[in-house]
């Protein structure tokens, strides 16, 4: 974890990217791919959620979680 804190500074990037660490609470079956979306709590506004979801039935998809190779 503290190389990719780090990474950011290392190439003078951090102001234009960010660290996250994305934890999956669930395993994904043949066809599904991870994805996030906003839903709306009134208390908190929108949060982010990431669910299981077939990737057929899902034409608009696109990552933003990215490896990093140094």
């Amino acid at each position: 974890m503290a190389d990719l804190k780090h990474l950011p500074d290392k190439h003078d990037l951090s102001d234009k990217v960010r660290t996250k660490l994305v934890y999956i609470h669930f395993r994904l079956k043949e066809g599904e791919v991870s994805l996030a979306r906003d839903i709306e709590v009134l208390k908190y506004r929108n949060i982010n959620i990431m669910q299981p979801f077939l990737a057929t039935q899902h034409q608009l998809l696109y990552g933003y979680n990215y490896f990093v190779d140094d």
